[in-house]
Parts: C-alpha cells; sequence; structure tokens
C-alpha cells in the first residue's frame, strides 16, 4: 500500500470515528422548533389526518432535461411524495420524509427514489471530456434509498450516521455495452446550518460534510468524501452577496457512473451536467442578488471548476471558468422564480430556469 492510499484509509477511518463517537455524546435537550423543514409525529392524531396535507407544483428547464415541471405531496405527518417529468424524457418518482424523534434530540430522514434520464458521457477527465467527437448517448435509470439519523446537537448543528442503496444503470450505451453499478453505502455526516431561509436566504452559513464507504461485497470498496460551504451577507440595500464551495472526493475502484462531477441546473450553471467529470471535482461560484423594482430582481455570478483523478494530475490550465447572469421574479416571500444564461469554456453555455435560489 503506498503513502498515498494509506494517508486516504487513516483519513476516512478517523472521520468516520470522530463523527460517531460525537453522536453518541449526551447532550442537554435543545429546542429545534425553528427547523420548518421537519414536522414531528404527533401522537392522538389518526391516520386520515395523518394523510392530510398540500399539494406543490414547480416548473423547470435546462439542457439535460428540457422543460418539465415538479410535484410534491407533503402529508401532516411529515411525509412526502414526489414526482418529475419533462419533455426530454426525464422522469422521477420517490418518497422522502423527515421527522424529529425521541424527545425531538434527534432527526430521522429518508427517501427512496427512482429515476430516468436520457443523457450523454464524454468519458472521464478533462481531456476527454473537451472533445466533442467523444459524446454518446444513454439511458440512465437510478435507484436511492437512503435514511440518516442525526443528533440534534445544538439549534444549528446535527451529526450522525447514514446508510443507503444505490443502483445506477447505463442501458443502450452508445458504441458501448451496458454497464450496471450496484453499492450499499454507510458512513457518517455532519452540518451546521444558521441561514435564515433555506429556499431565499438573506444571511447566515451553510456547512455540510459526509464521509461515505460503498460495497458490492464482490470486489474492494470504494469511498466518498463531500463537502459543502455556503455563506450569505447582506452588503446594501437589496443586495446580498452569496458563495458556494462545493467539492467531492473518491478514491479506490470508482465505477465510471458514480465518478464526481459538475454542472446542471446549480452549480457551474451553463456546463452540461455530467459532462465533466472524475475522481475529484472541486467548484465555486460567488454570486450578488439585487432587488431592483416591486416583485423584480437581478443576480450575477461568477465561478471555477476543476475536476481531476490523482491528486498529482491537478493542473490550473485545466481549469472550467463561469459565469452568467439572471432575472428572479418573486412571487410571494417564500418562493421566485429564476431565470438564468450561463458561460462556460470553449464556448459550453445554456438557460436555466426554476424555482428559488440555485444554493
Amino acid at each position: 500500500m503506498d503513502n498515498r492510499l494509506l494517508r486516504y484509509n487513516i483519513f476516512r477511518t478517523l472521520l468516520v470515528a470522530a463523527i460517531y463517537i460525537a453522536a453518541s455524546l449526551p447532550v442537554a435537550a435543545q429546542d429545534s422548533t425553528h427547523v420548518i423543514t421537519v414536522r414531528d409525529i404527533t401522537p392522538g392524531k389518526n391516520f386520515l389526518e395523518g394523510l392530510e396535507g398540500k399539494f406543490t407544483f414547480a416548473p423547470h428547464y435546462s439542457a439535460e432535461m428540457g422543460l418539465g415541471a415538479a410535484f410534491a405531496y407533503t402529508t401532516n405527518a411529515g411525509v412526502s411524495i414526489i414526482g418529475n417529468a419533462s419533455t426530454e424524457g426525464y422522469a422521477l418518482l420517490g418518497i422522502n420524509g423527515a421527522h424529529q424523534v425521541m424527545r425531538r434530540k434527534w432527526e430521522l430522514s429518508y427517501d427512496a427514489i427512482y429515476s430516468f434520464l436520457p443523457t450523454y458521457y464524454w468519458g472521464a477527465g478533462y481531456v476527454e471530456a473537451s472533445y466533442d467527437g467523444n459524446k454518446r448517448g444513454y439511458d440512465r435509470k437510478k435507484l436511492h434509498i437512503g435514511a440518516s439519523l442525526m443528533r440534534i446537537v445544538t439549534r444549528e448543528l446535527r451529526i450522525g450516521p447514514v446508510l443507503g442503496y444505490e443502483y445506477i444503470g447505463w442501458c443502450n450505451f452508445q458504441y458501448g455495452e451496458d454497464l450496471i453499478s450496484k453499492a450499499f453505502r454507510y458512513g457518517a455526516a455532519a452540518s451546521y446550518d444558521s441561514r435564515d431561509n433555506t429556499a431565499n436566504p438573506s444571511g447566515g452559513i451553510y456547512f455540510h460534510i459526509m464521509q461515505s464507504h460503498f460495497t458490492d461485497f464482490s470486489r474492494k470498496p470504494h469511498f466518498s468524501t463531500v463537502f459543502t460551504f455556503d455563506w450569505y451577507r447582506k452588503v446594501w440595500e437589496g443586495g446580498i452577496l452569496a458563495f458556494d464551495v462545493h467539492s467531492q472526493f473518491s478514491y479506490g475502484e470508482v465505477p465510471y457512473s458514480m465518478l464526481p462531477t459538475i454542472g446542471g441546473p446549480y452549480r457551474m450553471r451553463g456546463y452540461y451536467s455530467g459532462r465533466y467529470r472524475d475522481n475529484c471535482a472541486v467548484s465555486g461560484q460567488l454570486e450578488l442578488r439585487q432587488h431592483v423594482w416591486r416583485m423584480f430582481g437581478i443576480a450575477v455570478w461568477a465561478g471555477a471548476a476543476n475536476v481531476w483523478g490523482r491528486y498529482d494530475n491537478l493542473s490550473i490550465r485545466h481549469s472550467l471558468p463561469n459565469c452568467g447572469a439572471g432575472l428572479r421574479w418573486r412571487l410571494n416571500p417564500g418562493m421566485s422564480l429564476r431565470f438564468d444564461y450561463g458561460f462556460g469554456k470553449n464556448g459550453q453555455n445554456g438557460f436555466i430556469f426554476g424555482v428559488n435560489e440555485a444554493f
């Protein structure tokens, strides 16, 4: 085992051990009723009352999915049925929920989602993805099942174990055989969230780190470390500065279908989601959001990203710049429409339409 792999093993072992130990420490009960995305399972309600809820609907557009719409039905018990469909053949159906349990000292979250998407693959690494001739079509079928039990340490801090199962099938693969990847996932996560609003934040920070181990019991496992940091601040009347850094480091025998990617409607807007992928991916963006008049506002952003395999293959020359601008149409205090146009390297660009801010 070389020194680089030894350091990886030591890092992931220490990280998982530290998070599990911290999650098991006794702490004083905290008042966490401010978390609007989590509902208690209230004793005394009958089954039919628990099924009552509300329906939400959100249109969207991106180059990967075309024009589509997402919907969710959230019951009074805190369970949501979610779905999505688009003109490019994208389809999604799933269920998720989040509840505070055990005297509100723990937060139980779970989801089960199946999706289908006709999409493209250029290859792994910057060089492969930069050549248009490498573009190959395939149908991605994905089943994700996940659960976490997070200890509510403070009003903002949560920490605990995560479990899951991933199935990804690349079918009807152009110029190649179908690829099937499946693995059980286990690990630990920690998050800190002081944002004043999760949909359109104007202040606070969000920090999340997750260490995951993947195995299908037939070959050596592979590992993933995901890190996200978001920061928001009011800079003047009607102006909000937002900053986002996201990274994912995968190591071991990682299947192509599970490699970290960049692009899409939220980060590196204007790049086709999944075109650039490799064992490691890092992106950052700085965005200024300015209210202009009545219900309308604008946003401008600049960012950059990089993907690479081994750490000694990281090259500044392979950095991917990103910039863009957009219009915001505020429908109510908790919801706005987002119209963005992003620009990337070598003429890559794209229009994105969605609900609420990108991050």
